[in-house]
């Protein structure tokens, strides 16, 4: 995903990964509200609040959504306890916070009972970061994509799950993101047992468990 497509474009991978409607939203990392946008179109939310550090792109979605804040989530949360949120995204956004795990606990006080977390995150297992490393001994950052030159945290699908359960959530779906219709075509032949290679992401539906 390039950067323009970042801020301009709607996440319907996300999306799809909601269930309800009429929910009250908290997207963080918003950039110009499209995702929110379509939400609020297709009535899957009744209200939309985002938080976008991104302040030129913040400033487009304020014209958009309910609410906009423009700057770091960890600056905002404290201040949205008992919001009780219905459905939290977090599109590519944990792999560039310094504390992800704060921020995850932190958002358990922003949430109803029954809100459920839609997360995307990038797979440093991805195969050309992989082959890269081994074959090459090289690790290149770049504008967008895995190695993105803003990223602070890596993480596998396995690394990933063990962060959401230290932080008390639970994983209810998990989906690969395949860049082509050819690693589809071979994850399915290999009966996903070549996704962790194969996905450049991995979207997921997460809950708060009862403890």
């Amino acid at each position: 995903m390039t950067r323009i497509g970042y801020y301009s474009a709607a996440r319907t991978d996300l999306i799809d990964l909601i269930r309800g409607d009429e929910l009250n939203v908290l997207e963080v990392g918003c950039a110009e509200g499209a995702t929110g946008v379509l939400l609020l179109e297709r009535r899957i939310a009744r209200r939309v609040t985002g938080i976008e550090m991104h302040e030129p792109s913040a400033r487009l979605a304020e014209a958009r959504l309910n609410e906009v804040f423009a700057g770091d989530v960890v600056d905002f949360l404290p201040n949205l306890h008992g919001r009780d949120y219905d459905c939290v995204i977090l599109g590519d956004i944990l792999e560039h916070l310094v504390d992800p795990w704060s921020v995850l606990r932190e958002i358990r006080f922003t949430v109803s009972r029954e809100a459920r977390l839609v997360v995307s995150i990038p797979n440093v297992r991805y195969y050309p970061v992989v082959c890269s490393l081994l074959l090459r001994a090289d690790w290149r950052y770049a504008p967008d994509g895995v190695l993105d030159e803003t990223h602070l945290r890596f993480f596998t699908l396995k690394s990933a799950i063990r962060m959401f359960s230290q932080c008390g959530l639970v994983v209810e779906e998990i989906r690969p993101y395949f860049t082509g219709r050819r690693y589809k075509h071979l994850d399915r032949a290999s009966a996903g047992l070549l996704s962790g290679f194969l996905a450049q992401r991995f979207l997921l539906r997460l809950a708060y468990g009862s403890g």
